[in-house]
């Protein structure tokens, strides 16, 4: 999945996640439960923001990239 995702997009992330909550890890990027938020994992953890919602588009919408 992180191959999928441009440089930039990915940049962006890291910055966004700097400062929301590590969580347990998980296998792929999901869309949060609630919809309004993602999940964005890694080989080791999983690193869940909502405060991120209004940088990035849904998931669903990121598919294509």
């Amino acid at each position: 999945i992180n191959q999928k995702l441009p440089w930039s997009f990915k940049f962006k992330l890291f910055m966004c996640v700097t400062s929301e909550k590590i969580t347990n890890f998980q296998s792929h990027l999901i869309s949060n439960k609630n919809g309004s938020g993602w999940v964005f994992s890694t080989r080791n953890i999983s690193i869940s923001f909502l405060s991120c919602n209004s940088i990035f588009p849904p998931l669903s919408h990121r598919t294509s990239v």
